[in-house]
């Protein structure tokens, strides 16, 4: 099975795949450059690009007035593997052709700094999944709401926490009051996970006052990137911006806030805080 088959098992058409296919060559480009290597008119590719961002797997650039293109890393195929359950045998066979044939990448041609928007759902759990990847044995700033796992679900919240334990990720959650009623016992329970593990040894959370700030939206600060999450009706979107400035800004912050916040959880002596 060649590539361009073994991604069309993933639902891709055959343009889409010449498309994806072609992202991956070239890394960050045009849509007028890929309307040059593919032959293929500007006005159809704009419609094909639009389809593929929608299935998670081409991420958008924003640099001054041009937009880049680029096909997002193999990881996202896996998410598509368990948004399709009935299909997971089959996807999975793809999947690893395409990982091993294939090697992808978002670094190519990257700058120090860059903006990448996501859409809907698929969207939201493609940053999920670049924060889980980028966060490996460091920590993960969080001021938000409980609106994402509302948002993406209970059981792929839980996939996502036991991929936080795998990769000794440390998370330090603000919330804010109305969310900080379901504290947490000393063994471990709670009403929102059965992740015992996830609950003692990687989540601290604080509640911070209305008055201080009030928490409508989720934000993440994670390696050299900040992220934002938004649930405006159905208008569900995110925002990650790479930038070590930035980031390192967004993180001061983070601590001052977090120096100011209420603990609930018994178990922060636990943990050394590396960034305050």
């Amino acid at each position: 099975m060649n590539i361009q088959t073994t991604l069309e098992q993933f639902g891709l058409s055959k343009k889409e795949a010449q498309v994806f296919i072609t992202l991956n060559k070239h890394g960050s480009i045009t849509v007028l450059e890929l309307s040059r290597h593919l032959q293929i008119k500007r006005t159809s590719l704009y419609r094909i690009l639009e389809e593929l961002i929608r299935k998670g797997i081409v991420e958008t650039q924003v640099d001054a007035k041009t937009t880049y293109y680029t096909a997002s890393g193999s990881k996202q195929f896996e998410s598509l593997v368990v948004e399709q359950e009935s299909k997971t045998k089959l996807l999975q066979q793809a999947f690893q052709e395409l990982t091993v044939n294939l090697p992808l990448t978002t670094t190519q041609n990257q700058k120090e700094t860059s903006v990448r928007f996501f859409r809907k759902q698929l969207g939201l759990k493609q940053m999920e999944w670049r924060m889980i990847e980028a966060s490996k044995n460091k920590e993960l700033l969080i001021i938000g709401t409980n609106q994402w796992y509302k948002t993406l679900g209970f059981d792929f919240a839980e996939t996502i926490r036991e991929a936080i334990v795998e990769n000794n990720i440390i998370i330090y959650e603000l919330i804010k009051h109305e969310d900080a009623e379901d504290v947490l016992n000393p063994n471990g329970t709670t009403t929102w996970t059965s992740n015992k593990e996830y609950v003692i040894h990687h989540f601290r959370h604080r509640e911070l006052p209305h008055q201080v700030l009030q928490l409508t939206q989720d934000f993440y600060v994670f390696g050299d990137a900040i992220q934002f999450h938004g649930y405006q009706e159905e208008d569900v979107m995110g925002i990650e911006i790479q930038s070590r400035d930035f980031a390192q800004m967004f993180r001061q912050i983070f601590w001052h806030y977090w120096n100011h916040a209420t603990v609930i959880d018994k178990f922060g002596s636990k943990i050394k805080m590396s960034n305050k």
